[in-house]
């Protein structure tokens, strides 16, 4: 839904790309832009990491226009999701970049997370605020998964970043 970023209470899906691309984004004259243009516009200057949220049914028409950008890019990007479904179709796509885990819980959710393994997961983006967990310092030490952070706005969450994961996102 576009209520956070643009202040419009629409799903995404219910619209086309046209008219996506004619929506200001909050707070600026900017509008959204489509992910092959956001691609061009960084042209390989920093790495990018794309979360692909779920809108079923539109999960795998999603992992393949992600898909077909990448393949198209020049410059490192990543792809991850909440969804585990949404990461086996990226895989079904054969999508060219790392594929990432997003997720967060506390260690009881570990038996949940762990299926997203049956595909090749290259990282693990998980809240700050959930660390440490034995899920998180398993995954990095048996698997040797790297763990990235989001939600880090404090030095105490970049302090536990630093102690129980690699990198902040």
């Amino acid at each position: 839904d576009l209520r956070r970023m643009c202040g419009l209470n629409a799903p995404v899906a219910s619209l086309t790309c046209a008219e996506l691309s004619r929506i200001p984004i909050l707070d600026g004259d900017d509008t959204i832009l489509t992910l092959p243009r956001v691609l061009s516009v960084i042209d390989g200057r920093v790495p990018v990491v794309i979360e692909l949220k779920s809108t079923p049914p539109h999960d795998a028409e999603l992992a393949e226009a992600v898909s077909e950008a990448v393949r198209g890019y020049a410059g490192k990007a990543a792809a991850m999701s909440f969804s585990q479904e949404i990461i086996g179709f990226l895989v079904e796509q054969h999508c060219p970049c790392p594929l990432g885990l997003v997720a967060l819980g506390d260690a009881s959710m570990a038996p949940e997370h762990d299926k997203a393994f049956e595909h090749p997961i290259s990282f693990i983006s998980y809240d700050v605020r959930e660390l440490p967990n034995t899920f998180i310092e398993l995954e990095r030490l048996e698997r040797l998964m790297p763990v990235i952070n989001w939600t880090v706005r404090k030095e105490a969450d970049a302090r536990l970043t630093n102690e129980h994961a690699d990198q902040i996102n």
